[in-house]
């Protein structure tokens, strides 16, 4: 299942809905986390920490930021998120990420990534 763990309602929204259109799957806001989750928030929605504990459960993490640096890159793939990305990444990246979530190399797409 597909989470989205994004508290500004209107960005989840349109993220939702985008993704249902490319994917065609059901992509949910937040509940009970399982195994084999993807989650996908931003950096104001969860920290470093809060991704370590959410790996710890199975579940897949990706970060959308709004600019990418390399100190929170490292940072949060350090803390094991599949994929940081940088906001402005077109559909088809993020596509890509969710597609990719499972592998072992963490996703790193922007300018600064």
């Amino acid at each position: 299942m597909i989470r989205l763990m994004i508290k500004h309602r209107p960005l989840a929204s349109a993220l939702r809905i985008t993704l249902q259109s490319h994917l065609g799957r059901e992509v949910e806001d937040g509940g009970p986390v399982a195994s084999g989750d993807v989650l996908i928030a931003t950096t104001m929605d969860a920290s470093p920490d809060d991704c370590r504990a959410l790996s710890g459960t199975g579940a897949l993490m990706l970060i959308l930021t709004p600019l990418c640096t390399d100190t929170e890159s490292f940072t949060y793939t350090q803390a094991g998120v599949s994929a940081y990305l940088e906001m402005t990444a077109d559909v088809p990246a993020l596509i890509d990420a969710l597609r990719s979530a499972a592998s072992a190399a963490p996703v790193l797409h922007g300018a600064g990534c």
